[in-house]
């Protein structure tokens, strides 16, 4: 189902993301995630995230902790290798509203999310851009021939699960795995990482393919490092649905997509921040080149 003429939507969803705001200053936690492909010489693919949420926290063990928030992404062709954006991915918006609930314990954590939003001009990708590019030197981009709006909703549930690996050493094996349904992309996915450091340390968004709590309920945990990978088998992704250049070409999408990350995060009393380098396979064949951006999250408690 396609929705066209949606300048009102935008208007809402922002109006509903400025409605967070005055909520932030009575928030446990402030949390905000980036993700860019800038610095690694690109402006490809996923090009940018922007995530920015209130999540309710709580200290008392075994109790869900809430989050709310709004998610905007932008994705485009390889505009430095083909100016003219003749093939590849089309250039597309998301402006996405979610709502997550995550229930942890020891060695645990389990996220159930639903979002709403729109794919399409009315996501304001373009205006988001060329924003960016204000500051990030990158070549012009046309717009003209993005995907159309259309309603973008999904549900998804991700579990994770620690196991430490030593007595005397800060070295555990996390696994995480789930699936997300939407009418715009679909998919299931299984990942496993490698983690040094404080037992209750951040998670990374980038290896649990979901929104993730950055804090612990305020606690100063000190350093974790992770590294690791995941793969997801992809059964919707509408994102794809044609050719950048020539509305009557399809693209050969591949069914599975491999994704390997590293990072670290730092807990201290003023709150949290954690990093990661990601690296993607193919998503569709033939592709020339593999996807890499950075995601960088900060959390501030604010009571």
């Amino acid at each position: 189902m396609t929705f066209r003429g949606w300048p009102s939507a935008a208007r809402r969803l922002s109006g509903a993301a400025c409605c967070l705001l005055p909520a932030l200053a009575f928030a446990d936690s402030f949390q905000l995630t980036a993700q860019n492909d800038s610095g690694f010489g690109t402006d490809r693919g996923y090009t940018s995230g922007v995530r920015l949420s209130h999540l309710w926290e709580t200290r008392v063990p075994d109790v869900p902790r809430w989050e709310l928030g709004v998610v905007q992404q932008i994705f485009t062709p390889d505009t430095k290798v083909d100016p003219q954006a003749r093939t590849g991915r089309p250039y597309a918006g998301r402006l996405l509203l979610f709502g997550a609930r995550h229930a942890g314990g020891d060695g645990r954590l389990d996220t159930l999310e639903a979002s709403a939003g729109v794919t399409g001009p009315s996501a304001l990708g373009e205006e988001a851009q060329d924003f960016f590019h204000r500051f990030i030197s990158s070549p012009a981009t046309d717009w003209s021939n993005q995907l159309h709006d259309r309603f973008d909703g999904s549900v998804g549930a991700t579990a994770t699960r620690r196991l430490a690996l030593s007595d005397t050493m800060p070295l555990a094996l996390a696994g995480h795995a789930g699936a997300s349904l939407g009418t715009v992309a679909s998919h299931v996915h299984a990942g496993a990482e490698i983690r040094w450091g404080a037992a209750g340390a951040p998670y990374s968004e980038a290896l649990r393919l979901a929104s993730t709590p950055v804090t612990n309920a305020g606690k100063a945990l000190g350093f974790a490092a992770f590294a690791g990978a995941s793969v997801r088998g992809v059964l919707r992704n509408r994102l794809l649905v044609r050719n950048a250049g020539d509305a009557g070409a399809d693209l050969d999408r591949e069914d599975a997509v491999a994704r390997y990350a590293a990072g670290a995060s730092w807990s201290a009393a003023w709150g949290t921040t954690s990093f990661a380098l990601v690296q993607e396979s193919h998503e569709v064949s033939r592709q020339p080149y593999t996807m890499r951006f950075w995601s960088l999250s900060f959390a501030l408690p604010l009571d």
